[in-house]
């Protein structure tokens, strides 16, 4: 019998069994949208079409560790130190009041669309607001990821270096299909022919799919067509979709060395 394998799925269950759950391997990750059951794209012939299991949220949920499970999916760690809205010193960068409230917004989903690109150059706190809509979606018991554009592509290069693009492709796929999605830092140095296309096809499926995404880049957006390619750029630029910001000032750690 077929067996239907997430991007997600642990592989540790191999072969067929008359066991439903087996067959269908219950994710790693987070995939139902909230909706605490998943099914598989089977033909409607098939003998599990219209069987679902628990999302690993709801096992994780039914442990008492939802909250545990978030945080270990969500690409940071738990900790006091970590970066929070209230500890964002808005007097420090122009519009940076503006900015606080619009990540804030981005997270309750109080918006309008789905997508918000915080633009301006380094040290002007954008990874702060990042981590800390990262935590505050986790304190929501939100399905969230928070990643770098250097992460992803470090990644890229080593597992498919050592032969494991199984453990690429899964990672990738969580990148693509996590409810909510923090991209970090999309910098003109990741700009090759290799990160294109693989930041295209992030920035594609989730353009399709309009879950909701916030990306940070130091990038002005007169230069995206020449640094990210145009189909990148007319993705990012649907205003539809996305809604667009720039930090402006001086570099905090700059201010802060002097």
């Amino acid at each position: 019998m077929d067996s239907f394998k997430h991007p997600f799925a642990d592989d540790s269950s191999t072969g067929d069994s008359a066991d439903f759950i087996v067959r269908l391997r219950t994710p790693k990750d987070c995939i139902c949208d909230g909706l605490k059951w998943i099914g598989g794209d089977f033909e409607v012939t098939h003998p599990d079409f219209g069987r679902v299991v628990p999302c690993a949220c709801l096992a994780a949920e039914k442990d008492n560790k939802l909250r545990e499970f978030l945080w270990n999916g969500s690409g940071m760690t738990q900790s006091l130190d970590n970066p929070t809205f209230s500890s964002f010193n808005t007097e420090l960068y122009k519009d940076g009041e503006y900015a606080k409230h619009s990540v804030m917004n981005w997270v309750r989903q109080e918006v309008t669309v789905p997508w918000l690109i915080v633009m301006g150059p380094p040290g002007l706190g954008k990874t702060h607001l990042c981590k800390a809509a990262t935590g505050n979606l986790v304190g929501m018991n939100q399905p969230v990821f928070y990643t770098t554009v250097r992460e992803i592509m470090n990644k890229s290069r080593e597992w498919i270096s050592k032969n494991q693009g199984d453990k690429w492709s899964r990672y990738l796929n969580k990148i693509e299909h996590i409810k909510y999605l923090v991209l970090d830092d999309l910098g003109q140095e990741y700009t090759t022919d290799w990160s294109k296309q693989i930041l295209f096809d992030i920035i594609d499926t989730r353009y399709e799919t309009k879950l909701p995404t916030l990306i940070t880049t130091n990038i002005p957006q007169s230069d995206w067509e020449k640094e990210l390619g145009k189909a990148s750029t007319d993705r990012l630029s649907d205003h539809v979709l996305s809604k667009r910001i720039v930090l402006q000032g001086a570099s905090v750690r700059q201010k802060a060395s002097r």
